[in-house]
């Protein structure tokens, strides 16, 4: 943008901003639109997460109280199949925030310092 010499340029210039002011403010609405919906479906996945857990915690205290006669290589499969999904929850755990260690809440105090960006990470 060049300087303006005469009023009429100022204010062209000035209606010009305040045209791109407005776009600006349609995308930031957008932005936070958005930003709102990524929230929603972090603390989705994260209670989804925490009943994932719970329900496999059951399981295995059930398939520990199995009778001795179930066959071993079936009790084997469920024992390596329930250890598949508890890494599969913890890797959809590292796409998500996570709360900040005591460290960082005493130097930083309750600050979300998680980086989304799978690159930045």
């Amino acid at each position: 943008m060049e300087v303006a010499s005469s009023y009429d340029e100022c204010v062209n210039a000035l209606n010009e901003i305040g045209a791109q002011t407005r776009d600006l403010q349609a995308l930031n609405k957008d932005y936070l639109t958005k930003l709102e919906q990524v929230t929603e479906l972090q603390e989705k996945c994260v209670k989804q997460i925490a009943h994932q857990r719970y329900q496999l915690t059951v399981l295995s205290k059930s398939m520990k109280k199995l009778s001795p006669s179930a066959p071993s290589e079936s009790v084997e499969k469920l024992k390596s199949n329930l250890w598949k999904r508890r890494e599969n929850l913890a890797d959809i755990e590292q796409t998500l925030p996570k709360e900040n260690g005591r460290y960082l809440k005493i130097i930083l105090g309750n600050v979300n310092v998680s980086i989304l960006n799978k690159n930045d990470k």
